[in-house]
């Protein structure tokens, strides 16, 4: 389900996660391409609905700490990220647990004047899910994607996750989906927007948690969807 084109107001959610001695953390493993594990959680920004119903896309820049530039190499064949989903419905209600095959959409956008401009690759993937502990009342989640066929760099500078809409609890509100962010390399580029018309806009907070496996894949297997 797409962001439709109303003109809304966004809202985002941060929580303190975690304290000396009780901080999760979380690595990339074989996931070499870029490296921003799960470091000492300091906040979470996240696809939060506004009150009109949409959902809110974030998007990572390339180069922690520095300029923004394209990633280095040729497709993304894997990613990861670290998450939880809660309750949504007036107001933030609690952890919610149903959401393990809801789709992602995951794009690739060229940088212009330091925020997304075009998007320029997208790929539609279900994530493989693993409990890595507790954010009380939340149980936070590691993220695995696999891209088949890969996903092409093309001149990418950001990448956005946002999981698609569409999946209810049972209480009748959505289960919406939070990026957690690790203060690994402290506050740099990350920015969100709720409407497809709206402009990014910056987060005050740390970046999202992000592994890349890249690779150059043989022609046969160039095989993706382009966005709109």
């Amino acid at each position: 389900m797409k962001p439709s084109t109303s003109a809304v107001v966004a809202t985002a959610l941060l929580l303190s996660a975690g304290s000396a001695g009780a901080q999760l953390t979380d690595t990339c493993d074989g996931l070499t391409g870029y490296q921003q594990p799960l470091v000492a959680i300091t906040s979470v920004a996240s696809d939060v609905l506004d009150q009109n119903g949409l959902n809110r896309k974030i998007a990572e820049a390339s180069a922690p700490g520095g300029a923004i530039v394209p990633f280095e190499g040729e497709f993304i064949t894997a990613a990861r990220i670290w998450g939880f989903s809660f309750e949504q419905g007036g107001g933030v209600i609690g952890d919610c647990d149903v959401d393990d095959l809801t789709p992602f959409d995951v794009a690739l956008y060229d940088s212009v004047g330091g925020v997304p401009g075009s998007p320029l690759q997208s790929s539609e993937v279900v994530a493989q899910l693993t409990n890595i502990g507790d954010i009380a009342p939340f149980t936070a989640k590691r993220y695995d994607f696999s891209f088949d066929p890969p996903l092409p760099v093309s001149g990418g500078s950001w990448i956005s996750f946002q999981r698609q809409l569409g999946k209810q609890t049972p209480n009748g509100n959505e289960c919406v989906f939070a990026w957690l962010m690790t203060d690994i390399d402290g506050f740099d580029a990350l920015v969100a927007k709720t409407d497809e018309g709206l402009p990014w806009e910056t987060l005050s907070v740390n970046d999202a948690s992000l592994c890349l496996e890249f690779a150059q894949v043989p022609v046969e297997l160039q095989s993706f969807s382009v966005s709109d």
